[in-house]
C-alpha cells in the first residue's frame, strides 16, 4: 500500500520513470496488489511508457483474470487495500462508489485526483461529476453552482446547456438563491421547450410555498411527459399539503402511478413518499421505516439522515437516535443533527466536555438548531461558564422564540449570576409560553425545579419547599443533571 502510493506520488511529481520502477517493484514484491499491476498498464498502454512490456502485461492481466474466475472487484475497497489507482477512469469509478455509499468527502478527493491526472482540455466530464456530487452536501451547493456556471459558459450543445439550465435552476432553488433561480428560468425559455421547462417552474413555485401554481404547472409538465418519476414524486409532496381530499387522491391515484412508472414498489422515491404520508397521518415508527429503507436504496442523499434522525426524536428513541447519529456521523462529521443528538446524550449523561465538542459543531452548522444552542447553554452553565451560558441561550431565543424550554435555561444561567429579578421573569415567561403552546396544565418539570430554586434564592424558604412537593411526582422525569439539582435543594430546604 505505501510503496504503491509512493509511486502514484512520483509520478505526480514528474518523475515517471522512477513512478513506473517502484510500481513494477511493488507487484514484483506482492503479486496480489492489484493497484500496482493497474498503474503499470496505465503507464504502458495509455502513457506508451516502456512498450518493451506491453507483452507482460497481457500476460499478467490475463492471469489476474483467470485468478478471479468471473468475481468482481469492488473499486472503494481496491484503493483503500492496495493504494491509489492512477487512471482517470478508474479513479473517478471509485469516486462513484464512494459517493452512493455516502462517502461524499472520500468521493471529491477522488475526483480532484482524477482531474490532476487530466489536461485541461480533458476535464469537463468530471467537472460535472464533481458538480453532482457538492449539490447533494449542503453547505456545498455553491461550489456546484459554481462548476455547473463555468460548464455553461463553455458549453455549445444545445443539449447540454439544456442540461446545464436545469441543474442551475435546481441547485438554486436547494440553496434558497431564488432570484438566480428565476433568471435562469427567464434565460432557459427559448432553449428549452415550454411543456418541458413547466417542471423547472413546478419547482420553482413550490419552494416558493405558491403550491396552486406549482400544481398547475407541473400539470402542464405531466401532460409532455406522465411516467416522470421525479414528476409525480413532486405531485405527491405537493398533495400533502393541500389537504385530507388531496392525500387520499395520492394514496388512490398518484402513489400507484409512481409505483407504475418505477416499475417496483421498493423504489427510492416511492419510499420517501410512503414516508412522507406516515408522517401526515403521525405514524412515526412507519416514516422511520420507510426512511430507513429509502435511505439503503440511496446512501448518497444528506437529508434522508436528517429525516431518520428526526422519526427517532418525535419517538423519544434515544437509543436507536444515538445508534443512526454514531453511524451517519462516521460518514459526515459535519451533520448537524446527529451532532446535536450525540451531544445531547452527552449532556444528558454529564458528560460536559464531549458534550461541548458535539454541539458546538451542531451550533456552527448553516440553519443550526435551536435545540442546540440550548443545550450548550445548559453545558455551559454546568461548566460554570454563565455569561457564555447567557449568550447562548439568546441565540436559541432569537432562532426560537415560542421554544418554552429556553427560558427555563435562561433562567437558571441569570440564577447562577445572582440576577434573580430577571430570572424569574424570564421563568415566569418560560411558564406561560409553555402552558399555551402545549395546552396543558402543570409546566415541564425543569421549569418546576428552576422557580424553586428561584425561591430559595430569594429567601422564599416555604414556598420552595411547596414548589419541590409540586414537582416529588415528576422526579422521574428529569434528566440526570437536573435529578442531582433537585437532591441538592431537598437536602438544603430538609425535604425527606
Amino acid at each position: 500500500f505505501i510503496a504503491n502510493n509512493s509511486a502514484f506520488f512520483l509520478a505526480d511529481a514528474g518523475r515517471t520513470e522512477e513512478a513506473y520502477q517502484l510500481f513494477r517493484a511493488t507487484y514484483d514484491y506482492d503479486p496480489e496488489n492489484v493497484s500496482a499491476l493497474l498503474n503499470v498498464l496505465e503507464m504502458v498502454k495509455n502513457q506508451k511508457l516502456h512498450p518493451e512490456a506491453d507483452a507482460w502485461c497481457n500476460q499478467e492481466f490475463t492471469a489476474l483474470q483467470k485468478k478471479l474466475n468471473g468475481r468482481k472487484f469492488l473499486f472503494w475497497s481496491l484503493t483503500r487495500t492496495y493504494g491509489y489507482i492512477r487512471s482517470p477512469m478508474l479513479m473517478s469509478m471509485v469516486a462513484g462508489s464512494w459517493a452512493l455509499s455516502g462517502q461524499m468527502g472520500a468521493a471529491l478527493c477522488g475526483l480532484d485526483l482524477a482531474m490532476e491526472m487530466l489536461g485541461d482540455g480533458q476535464r469537463s466530464q468530471f467537472q460535472g461529476m464533481e458538480a453532482v456530487v457538492y449539490s447533494s452536501i449542503p453547505g456545498k451547493r455553491e461550489e456546484a453552482i459554481a462548476r455547473y456556471k463555468a460548464m455553461l459558459a463553455e458549453a455549445r450543445e444545445p443539449k447540454r446547456v439544456a442540461a446545464l439550465l436545469k441543474d442551475l435552476i435546481r441547485s438554486n432553488l436547494l440553496e434558497g438563491n431564488f432570484n438566480e433561480a428565476k433568471r435562469y428560468l427567464e434565460e432557459a425559455r427559448g432553449k428549452i421547450p415550454d411543456q418541458e421547462l413547466a417542471y423547472e417552474h413546478a419547482l420553482y413555485y413550490a419552494a416558493g410555498g405558491d403550491v396552486a401554481r406549482a400544481r398547475l404547472a407541473l400539470e402542464t409538465y405531466l401532460n409532455y411527459d406522465a411516467k416522470n418519476p421525479d414528476a409525480l414524486a413532486l405531485l405527491a409532496s405537493l398533495q400533502l399539503r393541500m389537504g385530507d381530499a388531496e392525500v387520499a387522491e395520492l394514496k388512490e391515484n398518484t402513489l400507484p402511478r409512481l409505483i407504475t412508472a418505477v416499475g417496483r414498489e421498493d423504489d427510492y422515491l416511492v419510499r420517501v413518499i410512503q414516508a412522507q404520508v406516515a408522517e401526515a397521518e403521525q405514524n412515526f415508527e412507519r416514516a422511520r421505516t420507510c426512511y430507513l429503507r429509502a435511505l439503503a436504496l440511496k446512501p448518497e442523499m444528506h437529508a434522508l439522515r436528517d429525516a431518520v434522525l428526526l422519526q427517532d426524536i418525535r419517538l423519544n428513541d434515544r437509543a436507536a437516535a444515538a445508534v443512526h447519529a454514531r453511524e451517519y456521523l462516521y460518514r459526515d462529521r459535519t451533520l448537524a443533527l446527529a451532532n446535536y443528538i450525540m451531544g445531547s446524550n452527552a449532556l444528558n449523561e454529564g458528560d460536559l466536555e464531549r458534550a461541548e465538542s458535539y454541539l458546538t459543531v451542531a451550533t456552527q452548522a448553516p440553519n443550526p438548531r435551536a435545540e442546540a444552542f440550548n443545550d450548550l447553554a445548559e453545558t455551559y452553565r454546568r461548566q460554570g461558564r454563565w455569561t457564555d451560558a447567557l449568550a447562548a441561550v439568546q441565540h436559541a431565543i432569537d432562532l426560537a422564540p415560542k421554544l418554552a424550554i429556553l427560558y427555563e435555561t435562561q433562567a437558571a444561567a441569570l440564577l447562577e449570576l445572582n440576577r434573580v429579578n430577571e430570572a424569574m421573569d424570564s421563568l415566569q415567561k418560560g411558564i406561560a409560553t409553555d402552558l399555551e403552546t402545549r395546552n396543558v396544565s402543570s409546566p415541564d418539570p425543569r421549569m418546576t425545579l428552576t422557580f424553586a430554586r428561584i425561591l430559595e434564592k430569594q429567601g422564599k424558604t416555604e414556598e420552595a419547599r411547596l414548589k419541590l412537593h409540586e414537582l416529588k411526582a415528576q422526579v422521574n422525569d428529569l434528566d440526570p443533571g437536573a435529578k442531582s439539582e433537585y437532591d441538592a435543594l431537598s437536602e438544603r430546604l430538609n425535604i425527606r
